[in-house]
């Protein structure tokens, strides 16, 4: 019906949202990815020694980000894995699917900082930390 709120979301279970805050209390660390919009986030079961949520990319303010950060599950502690291979374009706005059978993240799209559309897919290999075609 027209002007009536929305029904609060309900994901299937009844308690409280619990809501992880590393040892550091929820501090901005050095290893925490820089504040971004844009940017995706995929839980690949046993990558980097996981299970490990793997952010990649994004944009914060006019910055561009072509880096990928892995949240360690367990303990909720952010780490930089090294990344090898071609470096890829910065975008934001991407599209990305974790492959927990390959450890591994696929990433497609996106838009570069010129606004162009990026078409460039690419595979995060998480067990080693190597990018590529």
């Amino acid at each position: 019906m027209v002007g009536l709120p929305p029904p609060p979301c309900r994901l299937g279970s009844t308690r409280a949202p619990l809501w992880l805050t590393g040892a550091d209390g929820g501090r901005q660390s050095a290893n925490q990815p820089a504040r971004r919009v844009g940017h995706s986030l995929d839980l690949v079961a046993g990558s980097f020694g996981g299970p490990t949520g793997v952010v990649l990319w994004g944009k914060g303010g006019a910055t561009y980000h072509s880096d990928a950060y892995a949240l360690r599950v367990r303990d909720a502690r952010w780490e930089k894995p090294a990344l090898h291979g071609k470096p890829v374009v910065c975008r934001w706005k991407h599209a990305t699917q974790a492959l927990s059978h390959r450890q591994a993240v696929f990433v497609t799209g996106g838009e570069d900082p010129m606004g162009n559309a990026v078409f460039d897919p690419q595979l995060l290999d998480t067990s080693s930390g190597a990018a590529g075609p």
